[in-house]
């Protein structure tokens, strides 16, 4: 701590040339300085004004609004009055080289000090204790700062990831979107294991529901009664183009068998989205089996029993969000919207966080900033590539948001997996 012997004479000495030097301002800053530079009040090397003023009070200071003009005059009388009394070290830096370093490094203080990029972790953490009420007070004992700094981090880690850069911006990385950010972390640039990959250390762990709990939400899908009556329309053996597709007639024939909805624009019967949706979770389901040129249909499972029931919800579901991908540029809502309902232990996602990620995937942060947002229109998208696996019976798409059932527990702990493996 700076002596206050030290500030008072030069209080006076300031005083007594009609000089400005605010003491209270001064020791706060000394303090710092003293506590995260290890640094004498009266050693001033070259760039050490430039580096408290410019990195280590917006890094460690305590936020307070500074008056610039003030602190300009206060830091000069002092700097001045170490040099003119003899107090400064020998090995600081010429006093003109300081003066000037302070007129430069004051401009602009309290922009620096509002930018949370510029904050270290531990401000950032203060700060977030007191947006949500946990605070940390003068008069606290060790055990009520220890309770509210677990409870802080607790609150931190079950933020959405998007929320925490918000809270915790890298300087480095304003100019690049979510995507293109995790892109350089995890060096791919799949869209779907990024996604994946940024909630790692979230995903949770213990048992899953038993199959007695889920097995009734796979018979009574909606995908489930689709299956049997693909399975039903199918023939024992399908034949299959050279890139192993359905014959476009063959496909156009089943469409029209089981009512489903074609726009008739396709050439490929991997381009007819409804049917293509239940040909691949029936692939996923084990009840066709395509092999070159000619797909075999399998026996339909017995879904009395719990276990192999699940285990046809967990294909189906699989099969179904594997197809919905196929048509998305890079499926980073959807999956999104899983995989936080998923740590979130099957909680709600609602639309409004995940509007936020999508801004935070596909928008830098400085444009953000400028309030630019792609959410309405993102979310919008999402909601139908989300509807399309509804009738799976794993996920709850509604007015508020997403949300897991069960039987989604189960099927994003395989489909997790399963992108874990490529």
């Amino acid at each position: 701590m700076p002596s206050d012997d030290l500030l008072l004479d030069a209080k006076i000495w300031a005083d007594r040339r009609k000089k400005v030097l605010d003491v209270k301002t001064l020791r706060v800053l000394l303090e710092l300085r003293e506590t995260y530079a290890d640094t004498a009040p009266t050693l001033w090397p070259a760039g050490s004004v430039t580096d408290l003023l410019t990195s280590l009070w917006p890094a460690k200071g305590d936020g307070q609004e500074l008056d610039e003009e003030a602190l300009r005059s206060s830091l000069d009388s002092f700097l001045r009055f170490l040099r003119n009394t003899g107090t400064m070290s020998g090995r600081s830096a010429p006093l003109a080289d300081l003066l000037k370093e302070v007129r430069s490094s004051v401009r602009g203080i309290n922009e620096r000090s509002a930018d949370r990029s510029q904050w270290s972790i531990g401000k950032q953490m203060l700060d977030y204790a007191d947006q949500i009420g946990l605070g940390i007070s003068e008069g606290d004992d060790i055990e009520s700062i220890r309770s509210s700094l677990e409870a802080t981090q607790a609150r931190w880690n079950a933020l959405p990831v998007h929320e925490r850069r918000a809270l915790s911006p890298d300087p480095t990385s304003m100019h690049l979107s979510g995507y293109v950010g995790a892109q350089e972390a995890y060096g791919t640039t799949d869209a779907v294991q990024l996604v994946v990959l940024s909630m790692r250390h979230d995903l949770p762990t213990g048992s899953l529901p038993d199959p007695s709990q889920v097995a009734p939400a796979v018979r009574s899908a909606g995908l489930t009664a689709e299956l049997r009556r693909l399975h039903a329309a199918l023939e024992d053996r399908e034949p299959l183009t050279s890139t192993g597709a359905l014959k476009p007639a063959r496909a156009r024939a089943l469409i029209h068998e089981l009512a489903l909805p074609d726009d008739g624009g396709w050439r490929s019967a991997r381009d007819a989205r409804a049917l293509n949706r239940l040909w691949e979770a029936a692939a996923w389901a084990r009840l066709l089996d395509p092999h070159a040129t000619v797909a075999r249909r399998l026996p339909f499972p017995d879904l009395a029993d719990d276990e192999t029931c699940v285990r046809f919800g967990v294909s189906s579901f699989i099969g179904a969000y594997m197809s919905t991908l196929r048509y998305l540029s890079d499926g980073a809502g959807i999956t999104y919207a899983l995989v936080r309902s998923y740590v979130l232990r099957c909680g709600l996602v609602t639309w409004e966080e995940l509007g936020g990620f999508l801004d935070d995937w596909l928008l830098p942060a400085r444009m953000r900033a400028q309030g630019m947002s792609v959410a309405d229109i993102e979310v919008a998208r999402a909601r139908l590539d989300l509807e399309a696996v509804a009738d799976t019976g794993a996920v709850v798409v509604d007015d508020r948001g997403v949300q897991l059932t069960p039987l989604g527990d189960v099927a994003v702990t395989a489909l997790i997996h399963q992108l874990e493996r490529g």
